[in-house]
């Protein structure tokens, strides 16, 4: 009788431990959501440099341009170069992009330092994240792509209240190079969406710890 007596406290204890690994394991957040999170800012990183660099490198184009002003018969002719720098949507649209690129790589460490290294993250770091995902995505990422896509849909279609012509007939290589970086820029807002939406239900499942 004593030894049965013995051997409960000790059954009660592996029953207790048993019970709070099984807690513990079904209150962890799966391997693949750390390892959604890692691909997603891979994703994030990879799509604000394309973006950039379309945005950039050999976009620049040089025309000629005939244009007949009274009262003068013949056209005059002028040569125009369509740059970047000359238009402050685009400027702000390169800017803020490598500010995403910037971001996606200091959190794509520590999230690859969360699945790979162990390195643990409190409840009070998850905010902070959560909001820096707000402001890249919505107030600079989002921003700049609406921006810069509607100065693009203004160069391509023109505006006839205004009297404004388009200038993608003139100019088709610099506007492949600007529609082709704002798509590009409206994918990385996409995975912004996701990311936050990601680490909300992160959050979600730590705080019911």
């Amino acid at each position: 009788m004593s030894e049965i007596d013995e051997k409960q406290p000790v059954l009660q204890h592996e029953a207790k431990a048993t019970t709070t690994m099984a807690t513990t394991m079904a209150l962890e957040p799966p391997k693949y959501v750390g390892l959604g999170d890692v691909v997603l800012r891979l994703l994030l990183f990879a799509s604000a440099l394309v973006a950039v660099l379309v945005m950039i490198i050999d976009s620049n184009q040089t025309e000629t341009v005939e244009l007949t002003l009274p009262p003068f018969i013949n056209p005059i002719t002028f040569v125009r170069t369509a740059k970047i720098k000359h238009w402050p949507a685009f400027i702000y649209f390169v800017t803020t992009l490598s500010l995403a690129g910037l971001y996606s790589i200091i959190t794509l460490a520590l999230s690859s330092s969360i699945l790979f290294f162990k390195l643990k993250i409190t409840c009070m770091l998850l905010p902070y994240l959560i909001m820096m995902d707000v402001v890249i995505n919505v107030g600079i990422v989002s921003s700049a792509t609406g921006a810069a896509g509607a100065v693009a849909y203004t160069a391509l279609k023109g505006n006839s209240h205004t009297n404004w012509t388009n200038i993608c007939d003139t100019y088709d290589h610099f506007c492949q190079h600007i529609g082709i970086s704002v798509m590009v820029s409206l994918f990385a807002s996409i995975l912004l969406v996701m990311l936050l939406l990601l680490n909300i239900n992160t959050l979600f499942k730590k705080i019911n710890k």
